[in-house]
């Protein structure tokens, strides 16, 4: 449905950022601690993810959000990281013990040059994930509403059209019934209409 669809389309961009982010990161893997943190916190304010790099001994040597000192080793018990060093890549929806909240988490498994293995992890907040779905789904309920409000106006004034014409057409089968053969139908605005308004106008000429 529109929640698996916006699902799938989050962990695609977090992909997509993660690829973009990673080209960059290799150019500067020797870089000092603090260059390496002033660097993914830029990074992380431009693409509105957390970015976090760790080593393959699970080690966190960058964060956008928060400072790696204070970080517990990642290697173990977080799904994502697992499957980026052992399959090259994984997600993982699960609550994070840093920020404590529940995220949707990328993690790519990379190789730097005079490093060696990193993980690249990339994530965002399911409030935010959440709060997107939510504005699709008020507008696909808001589009819902306007083009069941639009088919109701036109099927009224089609039906109110249709009703002047079929009174019109009554109204006239009662004049020829009470005599007046003179009356003339007017005619109507659809086809059928018409050539029924003039197939009446025509027999009260034959009947007067």
């Amino acid at each position: 449905g529109v929640c698996d669809f916006h699902y799938g389309q989050v962990r695609d961009e977090l992909r997509r950022i993660e690829g973009l982010l990673a080209g960059t990161y290799d150019s500067t893997a020797q870089a000092s601690p603090n260059d390496l943190a002033t660097i993914v916190k830029r990074d992380g304010a431009q693409t509105g993810v957390r970015i976090t790099l760790i080593l393959v001994d699970g080690t966190v040597i960058a964060d956008s959000e928060v400072e790696p000192a204070t970080m517990e080793n990642h290697r173990w018990g977080r799904a994502e990281i697992e499957q980026a060093l052992t399959i090259g890549s994984g997600f993982a929806t699960r609550y994070s013990r840093t920020l404590k909240q529940d995220m949707i988490y990328y993690a790519q498994r990379r190789e730097w040059v005079g490093v060696g293995e990193v993980v690249v992890r990339v994530s965002l907040p399911i409030t935010r994930v959440e709060s997107k779905l939510l504005y699709l789904r008020a507008l696909i309920w808001i589009g819902g509403a306007a083009s069941i409000l639009l088919t109701a106006i036109i099927v009224y004034f089609v039906s109110r059209r249709l009703g002047r014409q079929i009174e019109s057409l009554a109204d006239a089968a009662a004049r020829f019934s009470e005599g007046d053969l003179d009356y003339q139908v007017a005619p109507g605005s659809s086809r059928e209409f018409l050539r029924l308004s003039a197939s009446l106008n025509q027999m009260g000429r034959q009947l007067s």
